[in-house]
């Protein structure tokens, strides 16, 4: 994953930006140990406002996370089913083998996170902000991406089987590998990177190029699949 600088929050593109504004959580985890964690880092905060969330393999479950600024910080192997995470702060953040299913996840930015096999059936990520994000091997089933902006990001070998990207846009979204059977994408628009996977009569079928291309449009999408520019060209 791409080194994440300094925080601050939003001045470019795909930076993010800022002094972390005050912050508890509107409801506290069931769990002990993962309050315990969030407790300490507040203290932390209130001498060092740019101090990371160190909440790696955490059970956060019951939890109302939302307006959280967790950026460069790390949540690796954690549990976040079903909770409440609305426009929580996860620029440059990692968040390998963590489990968002089911959880509440509107309007969250994921700007340059490290998603590597983590999990977000059934989670809510409308209007979602996933820029230049790597999700590799994750599992979006009947995932609500409906109007998420992707830039350029990489869902690769991953399960989008029923997944909602209804209105998201991209400008390079790499698929490559990816399963989007039954996704709805009428809206979808930008460039994509493949071959998908889609079952046709029980058996695997790779998409690429005009088939990825017609697969969208069929479902009502405005896709192009994604050219590179030829060695020499101009800008």
């Amino acid at each position: 994953m791409t080194c994440c600088g300094s925080s601050t929050r939003r001045v470019g593109v795909d930076e993010s930006s800022g002094t972390r504004k005050p912050w508890t959580p509107a409801r506290w985890p069931a769990d002990s140990a993962a309050c315990d964690e969030l407790r300490q880092w507040l203290t932390e905060r209130s001498e060092d406002a740019e101090a990371a969330f160190y909440g790696m393999d955490l059970d956060f479950r019951g939890a109302d996370l939302s307006d959280a600024d967790f950026r460069e910080s790390w949540l690796s192997g954690s549990d976040l089913r079903g909770v409440q995470l609305q426009r929580v702060e996860l620029y440059c953040a990692h968040a390998e083998r963590a489990d968002f299913s089911g959880a509440d996840m509107e309007g969250a930015d994921l700007v340059r996170a490290s998603l590597w096999d983590a999990k977000f059936a059934g989670t809510r990520l409308t209007n979602a902000i996933l820029r230049k994000a790597e999700a590799f091997d994750c599992v979006f089933v009947n995932a609500n991406l409906a109007g998420a902006n992707f830039g350029d990001s990489d869902v690769v070998d991953s399960d989008l089987t029923g997944a909602d990207l209804t209105g998201a846009r991209a400008n390079k979204l790499g698929l490559t590998g990816s399963r989007l059977d039954g996704a709805r994408v009428a809206g979808f628009h930008g460039s994509v990177i493949g071959p998908i996977i889609v079952s046709d009569h029980g058996k695997d079928v790779e998409l690429d190029d005009e088939d990825l291309e017609r697969w969208f449009t069929e479902r009502g999408a405005n896709v192009t699949r994604f050219r590179a520019e030829p060695p020499g060209a101009t800008q």
